[in-house]
């Protein structure tokens, strides 16, 4: 651990002056209650190390330096209350307490750099408080360490005398730096900050005062479960009892007036409204006559533009809201939903439908029943041909729609649709439609029969006409070839003549 090379060179007397700790013995007797209590902590971790539980602790893992005087105990206690502060506080306020103070100005703790009480510094911790402190020549804070980290000035030094003032750089008064926390110490007071195991031997892990040249850059570790040099009878510990003040002490404090000047930027900005001005009597009568004007064409509009236009007003005034104003059409109903609901296969002529969807079904239930036709063509060459309405067998079978709609024809094959103007008599009340008529080809034949036959007959007609001028034309020629052949034979007797 470098014991020898950092105690080489010094005497006998200036080792012992760095052993300044004094164990009160009939402390041990006093109850636990008047010290922390242990918590119940059924599962430890084989190693610990408080720098890696609070790394925002910045403090714990800083050595200190007590330099050729006996304040140990004050120097690792004004350290471990430190510590204690900080984790009290979640690492949100990391305080330099002053070992300083405890050295110079608890009386009844110690005899100056030659020894003291730890158990007498942390009460004086808990009635009086500490201010802010820190390592020699340091200025910005309350009472930081007055001695020199030489180490071989002098054989031993004088305490320093108390001081009741900060210094004159530090802005705030002694009495507003005070603080409270707590933790462990020793004979030669140590703080412990974690454990652990080295090839399966367990040791304590503990900050020295006597600067970075000591030990492990000024740590040390010391055999554990043993109660080695007392390091496990002689605890000191304490929880201190933080108030909002207690929060905003570190090492570089700020006053008040600094802290005045900085914006927070964590707090929720509060929208303050402006005030308009009062309009003027004019502007006041300029906005009534606006407002009668509007409120005249507003009356003059019919309710469906009326609806649009508060609608419209609403959704300017209120952006994002066309999302409220919007219809569940979740529940909607289409129109083959409402048949579904409300059909019946057969309405008897007492059912007088009530509703829109029982009128709906009843007018589904008309054209489906009344939309195909049965036609009799058994005198379609006299040209008489019957249509009823399809009874409820029929609709049920398909007739007219998938089978021909011939009263005595049952083909399903190439079946051709044919509207027809269907005469009918409802209600004593004449009436006339038109209705599908499904035929095969043969039937479709028997249905324009009329129309077929008249067409050949034109045709014929025709042909017979053609044929008869034609003949005539071929007797015509014939009576012209003779006269021009009896025409050459008298011109040619008149030349030989």
């Amino acid at each position: 651990m470098g014991l020898n090379a950092y105690f080489a060179g010094m005497s006998r007397r200036s080792i012992m002056q760095r052993f300044g700790a004094e164990l009160d013995w009939h402390s041990d007797k006093r109850k636990d209650e008047e010290y922390l209590s242990q918590s119940e902590c059924p599962i430890l971790p084989e190693q610990f190390d408080a720098r890696n539980q609070w790394p925002n602790c910045k403090w714990i893992g800083f050595i200190r330096d007590q330099s050729n005087c006996g304040s140990c105990w004050a120097v690792s206690g004004a350290s471990v209350m430190s510590d204690r502060h900080c984790i009290a506080s979640n690492g949100t306020n990391s305080p330099y307490l002053s070992d300083e103070e405890l050295l110079s100005c608890c009386h009844y703790c110690a005899h100056g750099c030659r020894s003291g009480k730890i158990e007498a510094a942390f009460i004086y911790w808990q009635r009086s408080g500490l201010v802010t402190g820190g390592p020699y020549g340091e200025k910005a804070c309350c009472l930081p360490y007055s001695i020199s980290p030489c180490t071989m000035c002098r054989p031993y030094v004088l305490a320093p005398k108390c001081q009741r003032t900060c210094q004159a750089s530090y802005n705030l008064s002694l009495k507003r730096d005070k603080k409270s926390s707590a933790h462990y110490l020793g004979n030669h007071a140590v703080k412990i900050i974690g454990w652990g195991k080295e090839n399966s031997i367990p040791y304590w892990l503990v900050a020295n005062s006597w600067n970075n040249t000591f030990g492990e850059n000024g740590f040390a570790r010391i055999l554990r479960g043993k109660d080695e040099c007392r390091i496990e009878s002689a605890v000191f510990a304490g929880i201190p009892s933080l108030r909002n003040e207690d929060l905003r002490s570190e090492i570089d404090i700020e006053s008040d007036v600094e802290r005045k000047k900085k914006k927070r930027f964590d707090l929720a900005v509060k929208d303050i409204p402006k005030r308009e001005p009062k309009p003027s009597k004019s502007s006041f009568h300029v906005e009534c006559e606006k407002e009668a004007t509007r409120r005249q064409n507003f009356v003059h509009l019919n309710a469906y533009e009326r609806h649009k236009r508060l609608i419209n007003e609403y959704i300017l005034k209120h952006p994002g809201s066309s999302a409220l104003l919007k219809r569940d059409t979740s529940k909607d109903k289409t129109d083959i939903d409402v048949i579904r609901e409300n059909s019946k296969f057969l309405w008897e002529d007492d059912d007088e439908p009530q509703t829109w969807e029982q009128k709906l079904a009843k007018r589904y239930y008309d054209k489906l029943f009344k939309e195909y036709c049965i036609g009799d063509l058994s005198k379609y060459k006299e040209g008489k041909i019957a249509l009823r309405w399809r009874i409820e067998q029929e609709v049920i079978k398909g007739k007219g729609q998938f089978i021909c709609g011939n009263k005595r024809c049952e083909e399903e094959e190439n079946l051709t649709s044919w509207e027809v103007n269907f005469a009918y008599v409802e209600e004593q009340e004449k009436k006339n439609a038109l209705v599908k008529l499904r035929l095969c080809p043969d039937c479709s034949e028997k249905l324009n029969y009329k129309k077929i036959f008249e067409k050949k007959k034109r045709n014929k007609v025709k042909t017979d006409t053609l044929h008869a001028k034609g003949e005539d034309r071929k007797r015509s020629v014939e009576e012209d070839d003779v006269c021009e052949s009896d025409f050459e034979a008298n011109f040619i007797d008149e030349m030989l003549l």
